[in-house]
């Protein structure tokens, strides 16, 4: 029975093309935008390693300040140091750090690695010490940045489990070089390089769990912390100050605090801001992509589901000899109408086949999106469930009426 629905759909193909196509269409959107919201899904509930609740964002508009020159960015540390120390002083606040490349922000204070000769960014987030507690970042091996590594004749770096596995497969980066790399982007060794080359000499002293900048929608990110230097004038210095102030601090307290630090630095403007507020700006970002796509997927389908219809209402009535004739012979009325819905059937498992071969090619074709092989399966299986709970409710009007045709309609047309 099955074959028999196949060869009646084939011989009918120019007929069908038409039908085959518009269920293509709407599998493919269906698994652009079921496949999106797997992945995000599947994020959601991972650890993002690091806490934003009560966390406060200052960032200071400097005006017409530069850091052109020694001098300058001198002035400016101490200007940070100072903003830091008083912010610290109010009843409300638990913990202040200066921080590079904030959660949730566009900051990147980065440099370029390369792993399996392809480049990528590391993101130097140079901070406060403070920043491990006010953060609550979580610590696999090793330790974090102290005060006594001042004295060290190296610069001191704690990087992510990720970067970590990346550029020391094979090894325990604790105590280790951080690795370095020529303009070709071959990796050599710091001692190697022309003077000119020669970055900080970096040495890991920790490792900590995976960080997520964008949070629930975002993905693991190469990061590594360094302590921010506010003593000498060769580095330029972290301009987010991150604020985790007291459960139960009301907005009330964004007026006392810009009161403070205008008092501080009464040149500079600040915009004061929440890291729940930017998480929900990230989301909107992010999520915005899909609900869009969701909303034309539905137009879509609904607009085939009326093409369906009408179409297999006219493919009904244009056969109603043959489908009478069928009665006529012995078929019964559910016979007649599993016939129509089976064809339907037979042009979406073709229609899905053929869009299942186009869709898999995704990972291939955009390697950028770092589609998972899990992630293309589960969309591409509740793409098929959604297609075929669609197509059996559009042929199922259709096949009704064709089950309603008597014997003696045939007569009609002949």
């Amino acid at each position: 029975m099955i074959l028999h629905l196949f060869r009646l759909v084939w011989n009918r193909r120019r007929a069908n093309a038409l039908v085959m196509i518009e269920i293509l269409v709407c599998f493919l959107a269906l698994c652009v935008v079921l496949t999106s919201a797997v992945r995000f899904s599947s994020r959601w509930n991972e650890p993002i390693g690091f806490k934003y609740k009560d966390v406060w964002q200052v960032q200071p508009r400097m005006g017409a300040f530069t850091q052109s020159s020694e001098e300058q960015r001198l002035v400016m540390k101490q200007s940070l140091a100072q903003l830091e120390s008083g912010t610290s002083q109010h009843p409300e606040v638990e913990t202040v750090a200066l921080c590079a490349n904030a959660p949730f922000s566009n900051n990147s204070d980065s440099q370029t690695i390369f792993i399996d000769g392809k480049r990528h960014g590391l993101l130097v987030t140079k901070s406060s010490l403070s920043l491990k507690a006010l953060l609550e970042l979580e610590l696999v091996d090793g330790r974090w940045i102290e005060d006594a590594d001042e004295a060290l004749a190296w610069t001191p770096m704690v990087i992510a489990e990720k970067t970590a596995e990346s550029l020391f497969p094979d090894s325990n980066p604790l105590g280790e070089r951080f690795p370095s790399f020529n303009r070709e982007g071959q990796r050599v060794d710091y001692d190697d390089l022309e003077p000119e080359d020669r970055g900080k000499d970096y040495r890991v002293v920790g490792i900590m769990k995976n960080i997520r900048r964008n949070g629930e929608v975002g993905t693991p990110v190469h990061v590594a912390f360094v302590p921010a230097d506010l003593k000498s004038a060769h580095s330029y210095p972290p301009t987010n100050l991150l604020i985790k102030v007291r459960p139960g601090t009301t907005a009330q307290f964004e007026v006392k605090l810009l009161k403070s630090l205008h008092a501080l630095q009464p040149e500079w403007s600040f915009q004061v801001s929440t890291l729940e507020q930017r998480r929900r700006s990230v989301l909107r970002i992010h999520l915005l992509p899909l609900a869009i796509g969701s909303v034309v997927a539905t137009a879509l389908i609904s607009m085939v589901g009326m093409g369906l219809v009408g179409v297999l209402w006219q493919n009904v009535g244009r056969r109603t000899s043959e489908l009478g004739l069928r009665r006529a012979l012995g078929a019964t009325a559910r016979q007649v109408q599993f016939q129509i819905m089976g064809e339907l059937g037979a042009l979406a498992t073709i229609s899905l086949l053929i869009g299942t071969i186009i869709f898999l090619q995704a990972p291939f074709l955009f390697p950028d999106l770092k589609l998972s092989w899990n992630e293309c399966l589960l969309g591409l299986a509740l793409s098929a469930l959604v297609t075929g709970i669609f197509v059996s409710a559009c042929s199922f009007y259709p096949s009704w009426l064709a089950s309603r045709i008597q014997p003696s309609q045939a007569l009609q047309y002949e």
